[in-house]
């Protein structure tokens, strides 16, 4: 064993069934954030009590809580901790641990209940590509031979989302006009539909800090834009207090690879906001990362508990075969597989054999239409909340395999 592999914290972690990867201090076998797990440490440490996936020595909390913990919430009247996560009492489903690795059974279930409704006229029509161009972007795109693949690809996605929100009279260029972009990152989607509508107030809003952020490019090139940018995770946002959101009469909520559970807290943020006066227009939103969807903060429970998913293992289920949209299979195994007949039974629809031997080309398959059934779930809910709702591919998935978009209007 080398000495490196000697220097390593020695705690097992009990989710990924394998020893922490943190060097420790000299001789110590635990790593700052698991000292908690040694008998001779002489500091208590105790989980934060803003984010207890880390802890704190207990004789440094205050200190830690008031200057120091990245988790800790500003003190403004926009920031009310927590208030756009699911409330526990107003859940009705079977909740628990997360549950891992699914098992082969539940898989074969989930994947049978997804062939099944995939198979619905209402969720074939999603399956159409419907992808649109912004002629500004596009002249850009033109002009600009050495982008490089990925800020190329970024560029055709930002396209075809500001091309679906004109057509959907979701922009206007007003002053009376506000457009939020959720998980704004650099905000580069702001940037270019600053260029379309420059009147419009811009409100972006990201938990993290960013370098090179165009809200700024965008400011030094025309200083009549009006910009701002709240620091602050999406389900701690009270978006009726925040100025620029209730001061107009016209809001649009728009995110691009908003991850996970995020995109259901920023579904309640805006539900919240609209109960409590905000003027909702509508919406254009691009999840991603279904992987980190958690069951008890996803808003399409009811939806996928009509079709017979009623438990947090078949959500489990449900997301981990989503993931295999996203595998990238090798060629060679692709090339070599089992047609498509071989793994599911086209008459029936009921799944044949085990998990092991299901082609790759199958769990692909199977891989997208567990993400439009997720995604389908979502848009229902929000069918439900009065919204004129659309969902469709935006680009081709050699663009992005994340390739969903939510519309929504208000119907009147």
């Amino acid at each position: 064993m080398s000495q490196t592999e000697l220097n390593r914290c020695a705690y097992v972690l009990p989710r990924k069934k394998r020893t922490c990867r943190m060097m420790t201090k000299p001789g110590k076998i635990f790593c700052g954030e698991h000292s908690i797990f040694d008998a001779e440490n002489p500091q208590i440490r105790i989980p934060c009590p803003y984010d207890p996936k880390h802890t704190v020595n207990k004789s440094d909390l205050i200190e830690h809580l008031t200057t120091k913990c990245n988790a800790r919430l500003p003190s403004e009247p926009y920031i009310v901790q927590n208030m756009n996560l699911a409330k526990p009492d107003a859940l009705k489903y079977e909740t628990g641990e997360d549950y891992g690795s699914p098992k082969p059974d539940v898989l074969v279930q989930i994947a049978e209940i997804t062939e099944r409704e995939c198979k619905m006229e209402k969720l074939c029509l999603i399956k159409g590509e419907r992808q649109k161009y912004t002629d500004l972007i596009e002249k850009h795109l033109q002009e600009e031979k050495s982008l490089g693949g990925k800020s190329r690809k970024h560029l055709i996605q930002l396209s075809s989302i500001i091309a679906h929100l004109t057509e959907n009279n979701l922009i206007l260029n007003s002053s009376d006009f506000c457009l939020i972009e959720l998980g704004s990152g650099k905000a580069q989607l702001a940037y270019w539909l600053s260029k379309l509508v420059p009147k419009c107030k811009f409100l972006l809003l990201d938990r993290a800090g960013s370098r090179n952020k165009y809200d700024n490019k965008a400011s030094k090139e025309d200083d009549q834009l009006d910009f701002q940018r709240i620091r602050c995770s999406i389900e701690h946002l009270s978006l009726n207090e925040v100025d620029m959101a209730k001061s107009t009469s016209n809001l649009t909520a728009v995110c691009k690879h908003f991850c996970g559970s995020a995109t259901d807290s920023g579904i309640r943020c805006l539900l919240n906001a609209q109960r409590n006066g905000v003027q909702l227009k509508g919406f254009a939103l691009a999840p991603c990362c279904h992987h980190r969807t958690e069951y008890s903060e996803f808003v399409g429970l009811p939806f996928l508990s009509s079709i017979g998913i009623t438990s947090e293992g078949q959500f489990s289920a449900l997301r981990h075969i989503s993931t295999w949209a996203l595998c990238k299979f090798p060629k060679q195994e692709l090339s070599n597989q089992k047609p498509l007949c071989d793994s599911v039974d086209q008459l029936n629809g009921n799944i044949i054999g085990n998990v092991d031997s299901w082609s790759p080309h199958y769990k692909e398959s199977l891989g997208r239409k567990a993400r439009i059934l997720l995604e389908y779930a979502r848009a229902h809910y929000l069918a439900q909340c009065g919204f004129a709702v659309k969902m469709f591919e935006y680009v081709p998935v050699d663009i992005s395999p994340e390739n969903f978009l939510i519309i929504g209007t208000l119907e009147n």
